[in-house]
């Protein structure tokens, strides 16, 4: 019995060391003719689980043999790695990533930057513009001068019409928001670097525009931030998809 015991120990414990031993720290330095090599994403799209480089590009992540990463940033071109068996046998794994330069995008942008309703002179420097869901809550809500609340204001609140509206004027604004952020990114950007299956484009947006953050970023043209963010939130995306499948 005793020897019998000890084998059956021997050889869970070396089953529990192999199953442990698998997945490997990978060492690793991205490098480009880019300067700014801090704050790049590399997720292990296989396991689902990323980290972020440290000043000068390097960075630490567990992986498999054939685990796949991905690595992105709004600056450089995504790239996929497959993991191979000597990439842990080396010191630092070298990562070649390429600038993203998009001149045409840019010029587009500036060219057109100044092209307001108030520089063609068709409303009044100044004035205050509504989107038409904010035009209708307006109108809705409006009161008479003085202290007399309008027929329609009474009506209005009496109806759930204003509520309605409310409700209408924000789904408003996060149309808008997906239709800037779609603006700004290809369909091959949110497959190929952030690694959202089309068919959950969509639903990927939906679900990143409820993000306070990112409503900043979109609001204040800040692009850098607003890739970092569709980044992580990509990354909690896919993870909600695995959940499901399970």
């Amino acid at each position: 019995m005793k020897i019998i015991f000890l084998f059956f120990l021997m050889t869970v414990t070396n089953f529990v060391f192999g199953q442990t031993s698998k997945n490997e720290a990978l060492k690793g330095k991205i490098v480009s003719e880019s300067t700014n090599l801090e704050g790049i994403h590399v997720i292990n799209k296989t396991q689902n689980k990323g980290v972020v480089t440290s000043a000068g590009g390097y960075f630490t992540i567990y992986a498999n043999e054939k685990d796949t990463l991905i690595f992105s940033a709004v600056h450089l071109e995504a790239l996929n790695h497959v993991v191979k068996k000597e990439d842990f046998s080396e010191e630092l794994l070298f990562i070649k990533m390429n600038a993203l330069v998009s001149p045409l995008e840019e010029v587009t942008m500036t060219k057109y930057k100044n092209i307001t309703p108030e520089a063609l002179g068709i409303i009044p420097k100044g004035m205050k513009t509504y989107t038409p869901a904010e035009r209708k809550l307006k109108t809705a809500s409006e009161m008479t001068v003085g202290t007399i609340i309008s027929l329609d204001a009474i009506i209005n609140g009496i109806s759930g019409r204003t509520a309605m509206l409310k409700k209408e004027l924000k789904v408003e604004r996060k149309e808008l928001l997906m239709q800037q952020i779609l603006e700004n990114y290809e369909t091959k950007y949110f497959k190929e670097e952030l690694g959202i299956p089309e068919v959950y484009i969509d639903g990927f947006l939906f679900y990143a525009v409820e993000n306070d953050e990112l409503a900043k970023a979109i609001k204040n043209g800040n692009k850098p931030v607003t890739g970092l963010l569709l980044s992580d939130l990509a990354i909690n995306f896919l993870g909600f998809l695995e959940q499901e499948k399970q």
